[in-house]
């Protein structure tokens, strides 16, 4: 591990705070990772322009950076990955009648806060009780752009600000998984597993029921998925709760091919 990384909380006021932002836009934008050229499905395929993209992320760190579950990874002075967690419940932000009338960014932010407003309320009806602020760790994004030890720094990331939720009491943190790679990723290295609602069916939102994302095509990505993991009594039992699913090995073989 290079000697000249370190760790640190990003603040909205932090010196590498536009650097970060830089980081995470550019990861979802497109980047080539070992000669293989990686970016986000509803991003690529709604052909959001950078500059949106940079705005939209820069607005939203901003507002969450001073809850304390940002992080960076910093490589002799330059942000090579960073993550944003933060306390927010998310509403949906549009009529669900009117969603497949909802493009460009304003889309993406729609099938995310309706996938977490679905898990909430599914939630509730497992638990008998509401999450509010404060009680879970939403890990709304994470971007790499580090040439070496990607794994590495994707886990220690995920874990600081996971550590970080624990340490204060957080029920559980959750995000989302545009791609089956981070779905895999996610579950290897953060123990996150999709989400089961009460019906024992994912809590997704398929691109193939959206006139604007139907052009995804399914072996690249299907839809988000709601992840999870309890933190309540993770110390006795590291294994699965009966909302979580784990990936199968043959799921886990095609993801390796």
């Amino acid at each position: 591990m290079n000697n000249m990384l370190r760790y640190e909380t990003l603040t909205k006021n932090h010196e590498y705070f536009a650097q970060a932002v830089d980081c995470l836009a550019t990861t979802f934008a497109g980047t080539n990772v070992a000669g293989k050229w990686v970016q986000e499905p509803m991003v690529g395929c709604l052909d959001i322009d950078f500059q949106e993209l940079h705005d939209y992320i820069e607005n939203y760190l901003y507002s969450v950076a001073d809850q304390g579950y940002c992080f960076i990874a910093v490589d002799n002075n330059t942000v090579v990955g960073a993550i944003v967690g933060d306390l927010n419940i998310l509403e949906a932000n549009a009529d669900k009648d009117k969603s497949d009338d909802i493009s460009g960014m304003d889309l993406i932010g729609y099938v995310l806060s309706d996938v977490s407003e679905r898990f909430m309320g599914d939630y509730e009806k497992q638990y008998g009780e509401k999450l509010h602020y404060g009680e879970s760790l939403n890990l709304y994004m994470i971007g790499l752009r580090a040439e070496h030890n990607r794994r590495e720094i994707y886990k220690k990331l995920l874990n600081t600000s996971m550590d970080q939720a624990i340490s204060q009491g957080i029920k559980l943190a959750y995000g989302f998984c545009t791609t089956p790679k981070s779905l895999h990723l996610s579950e290897r290295y953060a123990d996150m597993h999709k989400y089961k609602d009460i019906n024992g069916n994912y809590i997704t939102y398929m691109y193939r029921d959206n006139k604007y994302l139907n052009s995804i095509p399914s072996d690249i990505a299907e839809g988000t998925y709601v992840i999870v993991r309890l933190f309540e009594g993770e110390n006795q039992n590291r294994g699965l709760h009966p909302m979580c699913v784990q990936l199968s090995r043959k799921e886990k073989e095609n993801l390796l091919k």
